[in-house]
């Protein structure tokens, strides 16, 4: 019976064994130590400059074939979901650009006439902070189409504000809900393009037509509310009344806005001063007023937009 050479024998006859230098004895035992040994096998073919990948078992096959196989599924997974992917961004692609175009406010607003309604803006209004603010409906005062300015009031009481937070001798031009309106409102409920388009105009702020009760000063407002005349106005002209009515907004609700339980309509803050210091005019009360720490009235704001 043979022995058997070890590994570090077998490697050190090698390089002979390639040679051809080793005799036949020795070489029929190193012949065999390389049938059995993967290793030595592998020094062997290296030094013979042969391809030395080692030769895999039918197990391995298998498992190999297993994973090309895998490899092709998830190829094909990938694709199809990639394709998937493709088709769903057309789709939607489609259903975007089959929709009816909003037209640009620049558009329209040549057309509008007073007592249309348009959209502008966007203010909290259904009391679900969650799904974010939602547009204001306008309603058109008046179209100078030669100046290209809409003087637009909001066509429901958005809010509920006090006049003033102090009962006092309090004009518009010094009024709380004046700053308000010109600082916190106009940043929540306009983008800077909304921005650029409403103007900056000069509010006349004279006394109380009837009492003579003083208002102060002209101020210069992006935002205001509506005048003691304009409300007198829109009393005179039969064809006007609806914009009398005002509904309050869900959000102006929750905030504690009065409605006349008869009527579910509303009281909304002007601009003008009431019967006397102390005192502002309301929709409901243009000429003698009400208090100007009064709860629950709301706020229907006044902008003017350039469109030209």
């Amino acid at each position: 019976m043979k022995s058997k050479l070890p590994c570090d024998v077998v490697t050190d006859l090698l390089p002979s064994y390639v040679d051809g230098l080793t005799n036949e004895t020795t070489s029929s035992y190193i012949k065999e130590h390389l049938s059995e040994c993967s290793e030595c096998n592998n020094k062997y073919r290296s030094m013979m400059g042969m391809d030395i990948t080692p030769e895999t078992s039918d197990e391995e096959e298998k498992e190999i074939d297993f994973l090309k196989k895998q490899k092709k599924n998830n190829t094909v997974k990938t694709v199809l979901l990639f394709a998937t992917l493709v088709l769903c961004f057309l789709v939607v692609a489609v259903i975007i650009m089959s929709r009816p175009k909003t037209p640009d406010f620049k558009e329209i607003a040549p057309e509008l006439t007073r007592g249309d309604t348009f959209t502008f803006g966007s203010y909290e209004q259904d009391a679900n902070e969650s799904n974010g603010s939602e547009p204001i409906e306008w309603i058109v005062l008046t179209n100078w189409e030669g100046l290209g300015v809409i003087e637009a009031m909001s066509y429901y009481g958005l809010d509920t504000k006090q006049y003033h937070s102090e009962k006092s001798a309090i004009t518009w031009e010094e009024s709380d809900i004046r700053a308000w309106l010109n600082t916190e409102f106009y940043d929540s409920a306009f983008s800077e393009k909304e921005k650029y388009m409403i103007q900056e105009k000069e509010i006349l702020t004279p006394a109380n037509e009837y009492y003579k009760t003083d208002n102060g000063n002209n101020t210069l407002d992006k935002v205001t509310l509506i005048s003691e005349a304009e409300i007198n106005a829109i009393y005179v002209n039969n064809g006007d009344g609806f914009m009398l009515k005002c509904y309050p907004t869900a959000y102006a609700l929750k905030n504690g806005a009065f409605v006349d339980p008869k009527y579910n309509e509303c009281d909304w803050w002007g601009r003008g001063a009431g019967i006397h210091e102390g005192i502002a005019s309301s929709a409901k009360s243009s000429t003698i007023g009400i208090p100007v720490t009064t709860k629950g009235i709301t706020v229907r704001p006044i902008i003017y937009i350039k469109y030209k």
